[in-house]
């Protein structure tokens, strides 16, 4: 029995009306570097073999009694793989439109909690004889960098001929009982006591310094990004566009991706990081959206960002924090837009110009019962003031570094991974992308009631990287 922490569980607690937090990953395989016999069959039975012998495959939530204190995970005793495994075959052509149409199904549904959560589809059809294999997963049971490092692992290996060195699962332990489950909660409250006396002494002094300065004293004040104190503009609210109206159940894919080396070398020319560049096409992408659709605001859009906190040997479901990254979309030059989300980026991650105290989220989110977190979520996407408020924001842009080298299941190539992320009550449109044998792979998500093409977001995340191309300096 592990007990989950109040980052881990948002995803169990905070799941209300269309909101699922899940992420899918769609792989592509070449099975003809694996010979004639591995077909859809032979990567089924492949999976079968391979995925039991991950510990985490065979987690299953457990809530205590009345939702007191937070879910635990524990070993299903009931496990069965082929409950999670599922075949599809791509309609003709077997293109990428046709592939991402499956995944667009496969990505709107929740997954339910009376069995492990994570789900895995087969897909066969693929043009030129591919595979692909989309696996979905709850985000209580991993972040995005956590699955690269520990989920993948599990299924590929980087030798075509090896296997994955996982060691063999203990047998399932008996479920715990009512008693066990209402000691953990007792132990719990025990903990989150002492949590809040940390996160009150820590925070405490560092909001009321916060509070004085900004009421008494702007001489002291951070420096804002390049630009914002000539534009009043990019410290209005953010703004009110189809990108953050209420989403429905539905859910539209698309993907592409971009050698690796193309965004190092833009990140050279114009001495910023992969990421800053990565950020600015997200920006332009969703700019010429806006202008397709007549909906360019006067204001920021504003971006969730995870940013990931795990090291080496972190073993946590969940290990990131957030940052609020305002965009300046309106502003019609690219390179000054470029401009702005460097420094802007660079203040996040060197903690310059937060304003604020320097309270860790998720030792917040650790002393918010499970119960109160189910009623705000249910608050938030019936949120009947959001005409009135400003949007929390319109976007999620997440980067995650994947594995360098080549990978291989049972001798086929691992040729690319888009990963897919959630949507939340007023965000429309998730960019996750990984890196990973020096190919960068974008996967976009959007609810196709108020973003029906997002296709039309990946052609114009390709036309940023070849408009900062022409621009960069010779």
């Amino acid at each position: 029995m592990e007990r989950l922490t109040g980052m881990d569980a948002i995803p169990v607690n905070a799941e209300a009306g269309p909101m699922n937090i899940h992420i899918t990953a769609l792989l592509v395989l070449d099975p003809t570097t694996a010979g004639p016999e591995f077909d859809a069959d032979h990567l089924y039975s492949q999976l079968v073999e391979r995925l039991p012998l991950n510990p985490l495959i065979r987690l299953r939530i457990l809530q205590k009694p009345l939702r007191l204190g937070q879910p635990v995970f524990v070993d299903d005793p009931d496990f069965d793989v082929r409950k999670h495994l599922h075949r599809l075959a791509v309609p003709a052509p077997g293109g990428p439109r046709q592939v991402a149409a499956l995944v667009d199904d496969i990505h709107r549904h929740r997954l339910g909690h009376d069995k492990p959560l994570w789900e895995a589809w087969v897909i066969e059809g693929l043009a030129d004889g591919r595979l692909a294999l989309a696996v979905k997963f709850s985000h209580a049971l991993s972040d995005g960098v956590g699955a690269v490092n520990r989920l993948l692992p599990t299924l590929v290996s980087t030798h075509p001929d090896g296997a994955p060195d996982v060691p063999e699962p203990e047998p399932a332990a008996p479920l715990p009982g009512t008693g066990g489950l209402l000691a953990d909660w007792l132990a719990e409250t025990a903990g989150n006591v002492a949590g809040a006396a940390r996160v009150v002494g820590r925070g405490t002094p560092q909001l009321g310094r916060a509070v004085v300065e900004r009421l008494f004293s702007t001489a002291n004040a951070p420096r804002r990004a390049k630009g914002e104190d000539d534009d009043p503009r990019l410290r209005a609210a953010p703004a009110d566009t189809p990108l953050n109206r209420p989403i429905t159940e539905r859910r539209t894919n698309a993907f592409v991706d971009v050698e690796l080396d193309r965004l190092r070398a833009l990140g050279a020319a114009y001495d910023v990081t992969v990421n800053d560049i990565f950020v600015a096409a997200c920006t332009t992408a969703l700019r010429e959206w806006l202008l397709a659709n007549d909906a360019m605001p006067d204001a920021p859009l504003q971006v969730f960002v995870p940013i990931s906190t795990r090291s080496a040997d972190d073993e946590a479901f969940n290990s990131w924090s957030l940052a609020m990254v305002r965009l300046p979309v309106f502003l019609p030059d690219p390179l000054e837009r470029l401009a702005i989300i460097h420094d802007t980026t660079n203040r996040v991650k060197t903690g310059r110009g937060t304003g604020g105290p320097a309270v860790d989220v998720a030792d917040l989110l650790q002393l918010v019962p499970p119960n109160l977190m189910r009623v705000a979520a249910n608050a938030y996407v019936h949120d009947l003031a959001a005409p009135l408020r400003p949007p929390f924001f319109h976007a999620c842009f997440s980067n995650i570094a994947g594995p360098r080298e080549t990978l291989w299941l049972g001798g086929a190539r691992l040729e690319a991974i888009y990963p897919f992320g959630p949507l939340f009550q007023d965000m429309n449109v998730n960019l996750t992308a990984v890196s990973y044998d020096g190919k960068f792979g974008l996967g976009v998500a959007g609810c196709p009631d108020n973003v029906p093409d997002v296709w039309a977001i990946t052609d114009a995340w390709l036309a940023a990287l070849d408009e900062l191309e022409r621009l960069q300096p010779e």
